[in-house]
C-alpha cells in the first residue's frame, strides 16, 4: 500500500509539475488541475496498479511499523498536496474575479443599462439625436460656405493673431473632445478575452461576462452601438469645429463657435446631469441614480485594461495632429495666395474731381481727375499690412508699366478699410492735412481679406470733399469652369480661352466690327466719305489692337469740321445774337468748331489735316482728333494711361459716349461736347456746366446709339483707285522687354475665315468691290459669288444679293467683300433672261480688286460668268 501509495504521488507531482515541498503559481496549476482532482478521488483511469497484499511476507511489527511512518508520508504529502490545489482554485477566482469599470453619467449609459423602448432609453435617445442634429446643421452651414474653387469655404487670408486663435481653438476643441477616447475605451474593455484550457494542454480565447452591477447580463451589441453613436457624435464634432476655426476671420468669433459646438456635443453629459437632479421625472431620477460599473469577468488581470488605454490615447492624439497639420496646411494655402484671385477687372464709375493735387512732393498742380481712367487690370504684387497689394497694369495687353507707376488698391491699418490711392495724386497740397494713406476712395472699416466682398458696400470718395459712392466694382479675372467664360469659351489652368467670336477675360465681349457707320450718309450709302475702320496692326486675321480691354476704331485723311460725325446744325457765332421769335439758347452755339480760335492748334489741325481716333478709356467711348503725323504706336504707346496722357482734352476731343461696358462703340448713345473753355468765353460770367460741359445727343433718341456696324468694303466709291489696307497705320511697336508677361491675360482668339463674312483688310485677304447699275427692272436682277474647291462650285457660297433685298435711290449697288486665297466665280443672273442692257434701261455691272478690273458687262441672257483668282493677277 505504501509503495502504491508512493507510486501515486510521484504520478501526481509528474503531471501538476510540482511537489509538496516547491510552491507553485496558478498559471502552473491550471492546466493539469482535472488531473490531480482524478487523483486525489483515486480515479485514475487504471494507470497505478494496486499492490499485491499476499507477497509481502515481512514480519507484522515491521510491518505495521513502516507502514505507520508511510501513512504519515502519504498523508502530509497529500495534505500539502491539496492545500497546493485550493490555493490555484483562490488565486483562479481572484483572477476571473470581476475588472469594474464605471461607466460615465451619461445619456448613453442609459442605451447600455436601460430596456428597449423604456423612457430613459427613449429619453437617451432624444438626446443623442438632438446632439447630432445641432452638429449635422452646423457642419451643413459650414459646408454651404464653400465656393467651386474654395471646397472648404477658406477665406482669403487672416491675419496672425486670428490664425494664433485657430490653433489655440483646435487645441481646445479636441480637449473638450471626450466621446471617442470613452467609446473606444467601452468596446475595448467590452471585448477582452481570456485564456483557458483547452484539449490536451492547448489554450483558446474567450470573452469574458459582462454584467452591471453585478447582476444583469449585458449585451455587447449595444455597448457597441451605443459607443459607435458616441463616436459619431465625436467626429461630428471635430469636422464642424474644424470647418468653423478655419473658416474664422475673427478672434471672439472662433472661440464662441469652440464653446458652442463643445456645448452642443456635450449635450448627453448636461442631460444626464438635469435628469439626476429629478428635472425630468422620477423615473429618470432613479434610473440616473444608480452607482452604474461595468463588470467584467475574464481570466486576464488588471494589467489587461493597460493596452485599452494606450490604444484610446493613440486615438485621441491622432485626431489632435490630423486637426493641426490640416490647418498648417491651409494657413500656408492661405499666405501663398491659394484662395484668393491674383488678376482683378476694376471698374470704377465716373467720379470726377476738378482739381486734383497731381505731382511729386516738391511740386503739384490741379488737375481734372476722372477716376474712371483709372478702370481696367489690377494684379497682385506683394503685400501692405500684412494683406494683399493690386497694382494697377498697363492699357495697351495688361502687363506691368515700365515708366509709368500704377495706382494701388491696398489695406490701409491706419484706417481698418482698403483704399484706392496714387503716390502722385494728394488730396492736400499740406503733408500735413493729406488723408490717411493718401487714400482716393476708402471702403467701411472692415478685417476681410475679400476686396470683392468689400467692394460690394458704398465707398467713400474724395472730391475735394468726402462724398459716398457706389461706383466700385471689382471681379476676378479667373475661372473655374465653362460657366466662368459665359458659354462661349472654355476654362484652362483658370484661364478663359475663348471661342472664335469673343474676347475678354470672361469671353464676355463679342468681337467687334470691321467698319463702322453713323446716322449720316456719306457718298456712298451708309458708308461715311472717310471709312471708319477697326485697328489691326497685328497682322493676324481676327485679332485688333486694344486699349482699355476694347478695339481702337481709325478715321483718317480728315479735313475741315467732321460733318459725318456731327448730327446739329452749327449755329455760326455772328448768328448767335440774332433774334428768331426769342433769344438763341446759348448750347445751341457751338462753341467748340465755331469758336476754334480758343482752342489751342485746332485751326491749324483743321486745315492741314488730322485722323480721328475713337477708343474707351474705362466707361466711356472718346473720339478726339490727332494730327496725321501722329501714329498708333505714338499715341498709343505701350505705357498709355487715359488719365496721364490727357485723353479728355478740352482742344481736341469733340463727341463722346454714354457710360457704357460695351464691347465696341455700336447701339450707345453718343453727344456732342460743349462749354468745356467758360474761362476763355465770357470773363463776367462763372458758368456751372461742370467738368465735361454740355452734352448735347447726337440722336433725339434715347438708347438708339449713333454708330452701326457696316458690311461692306471701308472705300469711298465703287471705282476707287485702291481698295484700303491697314498700311497707312503704323505698325505697333513692340512692347519693351523688360516688362513681364502677364500670363493671367488670355490671348485674343481670332475668328474663323469664314467665306460668308467679310474680313478684317490684311495681308491675308483682299478686297474686291462689286458695283452695280440696274436698268429699269431691278428685281430680275441677282448675283452670287462662289468659292470653287476642287473644281464642285455648288457648295461653297460666298456672298449673294439680289436686287428685290433693297438698293439705293439711284437704282445702284455696291458691296465690298474681302476674299482669301483661292478660285472664284462670279456670277450675275436675269430672271427675264435679258440682261441689264439695253432694252429696258442702260444698266452695267464691274468687279474690280484693288482698283483692277476682274470682269464687267451688261448686254447678257439669262446669266453671265466670270471666274478670277485671289490675289488677282490681270493678264496681259
Amino acid at each position: 500500500r505504501v509503495a502504491a501509495a508512493e507510486k501515486r504521488l510521484a504520478f501526481v507531482e509528474e503531471n501538476l509539475g510540482v511537489s509538496a515541498s516547491s510552491t507553485s503559481s496558478a498559471e502552473e496549476i491550471s492546466a493539469p488541475m482535472m488531473v490531480g482532482r482524478s487523483i486525489l478521488t483515486g480515479d485514475i483511469g487504471g494507470t497505478v496498479k494496486k499492490p499485491n497484499r499476499i507477497s509481502s511476507m515481512r514480519p507484522s511489527s515491521t510491518l505495521v511499523e513502516s507502514n505507520s511512518d508511510s501513512t504519515s508520508t502519504f498523508a502530509e504529502r497529500v495534505a500539502g498536496l491539496e492545500s497546493k490545489v485550493m490555493e490555484f482554485e483562490d488565486t483562479k477566482d481572484e483572477r476571473r474575479q470581476v475588472t469594474k469599470y464605471n461607466l460615465p453619467e451619461s445619456t448613453f449609459t442609459l442605451m447600455i443599462t436601460e430596456k428597449p423602448l423604456s423612457v430613459p432609453f427613449v429619453f437617451a435617445v432624444c438626446a443623442t439625436s438632438l446632439s447630432l442634429t445641432c452638429l449635422w446643421l452646423t457642419l451643413a452651414e459650414s459646408i454651404a460656405k464653400s465656393t467651386r474653387n474654395n471646397a472648404l469655404g477658406i477665406p482669403f487670408g487672416v491675419s496672425r493673431t486670428v490664425t494664433a486663435a485657430q490653433f489655440c481653438g483646435i487645441i481646445l476643441g479636441v480637449l473638450f473632445e471626450d466621446e471617442i477616447p470613452e467609446a473606444l475605451q467601452l468596446i475595448a474593455h467590452g471585448n477582452m478575452g481570456g485564456q483557458v484550457a483547452g484539449r490536451r494542454g492547448s489554450f483558446q480565447r474567450r470573452r469574458p461576462s459582462l454584467m452591471v452591477n453585478g447582476t444583469d447580463i449585458v449585451s455587447r451589441r449595444r455597448i457597441i452601438l451605443s459607443s459607435m453613436l458616441r463616436i459619431a457624435v465625436g467626429y461630428t464634432f471635430l469636422a464642424a469645429l474644424f470647418i468653423n476655426i478655419a473658416q474664422g476671420e475673427d478672434v471672439i468669433n472662433i472661440f464662441y463657435d469652440v464653446l458652442a459646438l463643445g456645448f452642443v456635443e456635450s449635450i448627453d453629459d448636461h442631460s444626464f446631469a438635469l435628469a439626476k437632479r429629478g428635472f425630468f421625472g422620477k423615473t429618470m431620477l432613479i434610473a440616473t441614480s444608480k452607482q452604474i460599473h461595468l463588470d467584467i469577468t475574464g481570466e486576464r488581470g488588471m494589467s489587461s485594461g493597460n493596452w485599452v488605454h494606450r490604444f484610446a490615447r493613440i486615438f485621441y492624439f491622432c485626431n489632435a495632429l490630423a486637426m493641426l497639420s490640416g490647418l498648417v496646411v491651409i494657413t500656408v494655402n492661405q499666405y501663398n495666395g491659394q484662395y484668393r484671385c491674383e488678376s482683378l477687372t476694376v471698374n470704377f464709375d465716373e467720379e470726377i474731381w476738378d482739381a486734383a493735387h497731381v505731382g511729386d512732393d516738391e511740386s503739384t498742380k490741379e488737375t481734372l481727375l476722372l477716376y474712371s481712367h483709372f478702370s481696367g487690370t489690377y494684379v497682385e504684387n506683394g503685400t501692405a499690412d500684412g494683406y494683399p497689394k493690386y497694382t494697377e497694369q498697363n492699357k495697351r495687353d495688361n502687363r506691368n508699366f515700365v515708366n509709368t507707376i500704377g495706382a494701388e488698391i491696398r489695406y490701409c491699418r491706419e484706417l481698418g478699410a482698403w483704399v484706392f490711392s496714387h503716390p502722385n495724386i494728394k488730396t492736400s497740397r499740406n503733408a500735413e492735412e493729406e488723408n490717411e494713406c493718401s487714400w482716393l476712395m476708402r471702403s467701411p472699416e472692415t478685417l476681410t481679406f475679400d476686396i470683392e466682398y468689400a467692394a460690394s458696400f458704398a465707398w467713400n470718395v474724395w472730391l475735394g470733399e468726402i462724398e459716398s459712392s457706389n461706383g466700385l466694382s471689382i471681379s476676378c479675372n479667373e475661372c473655374v469652369d465653362r460657366s466662368d467664360c459665359s458659354y462661349h469659351g472654355v476654362c484652362s489652368n483658370r484661364q478663359c480661352q475663348c471661342e472664335e467670336t469673343h474676347f475678354g477675360y470672361q469671353c464676355q465681349l463679342g468681337v467687334p466690327c470691321l467698319s463702322l457707320a453713323t446716322e449720316k450718309r456719306g457718298c456712298c450709302g451708309w458708308q461715311p466719305d472717310e471709312p471708319i475702320l477697326l485697328v489691326n496692326n497685328t497682322q493676324e486675321v481676327g485679332k485688333f489692337d486694344m486699349v482699355y480691354n476694347r478695339p481702337i476704331y481709325l478715321q483718317t485723311n480728315m479735313t475741315g469740321m467732321p460733318l459725318d460725325l456731327r448730327k446739329f446744325d452749327i449755329v455760326p457765332e455772328s448768328s448767335f445774337s440774332e433774334k428768331k421769335g426769342g433769344s438763341l439758347d446759348f448750347a445751341d452755339w457751338d462753341d467748340f468748331f465755331g469758336s476754334s480760335s480758343v482752342h489751342d492748334g485746332l485751326d491749324d489741325l483743321l486745315e492741314e489735316g488730322y485722323s480721328i481716333i475713337m477708343s474707351f478709356t474705362g466707361n466711356r467711348w472718346y473720339a478726339t482728333m490727332i494730327p496725321l503725323n501722329q501714329t498708333i504706336a505714338n499715341w498709343f504707346h505701350y505705357d498709355y494711361h487715359a488719365f496721364w496722357a490727357t485723353a479728355l482734352s478740352e482742344d481736341r476731343t469733340f463727341i463722346i459716349s454714354d457710360i457704357t461696358l460695351a464691347s465696341y462703340p455700336v447701339a450707345v448713345d453718343w453727344f456732342e461736347m460743349r462749354r468745356r473753355v467758360n474761362y476763355k468765353l465770357r470773363k463776367d460770367v462763372d458758368f456751372a456746366y461742370g467738368p465735361i460741359g454740355v452734352l448735347v445727343p447726337l440722336i433725339e433718341y434715347e438708347g438708339s446709339g449713333w454708330f452701326h456696324c457696316h458690311q461692306g468694303s471701308p472705300t469711298g466709291s465703287p471705282t476707287h483707285s485702291s481698295a484700303p489696307t491697314v498700311s497707312y497705320i503704323p505698325s505697333m511697336a513692340p512692347p519693351p522687354t523688360s516688362s513681364p508677361t502677364l500670363s493671367s491675360y488670355p490671348s485674343q482668339v481670332p475668328p474663323s475665315v469664314a467665306p460668308s463674312s467679310s474680313l478684317s483688310p490684311t495681308e491675308t485677304c483682299s478686297w474686291i468691290d462689286i458695283a452695280i447699275v440696274y436698268d429699269d427692272y431691278p428685281s430680275d436682277t441677282s448675283w452670287e459669288l462662289r468659292r470653287v474647291v476642287g473644281g464642285d462650285v455648288d457648295n461653297v457660297l460666298v456672298k449673294s444679293f439680289a436686287a428685290a433685298d433693297g438698293d439705293g435711290d439711284d437704282d445702284t449697288s455696291v458691296k465690298y467683300i474681302c476674299l482669301i486665297e483661292g478660285e472664284y466665280e462670279f456670277i450675275i443672273v436675269d430672271t427675264f433672261s435679258d440682261g441689264i442692257c439695253c432694252e429696258n434701261g442702260v444698266g452695267h455691272y464691274n468687279v474690280t480688286s484693288n482698283g483692277t478690273l476682274i470682269g464687267e458687262g451688261g448686254e447678257f441672257g439669262e446669266s453671265e460668268t466670270t471666274l478670277f483668282s485671289i490675289p488677282f493677277v490681270p493678264p496681259f
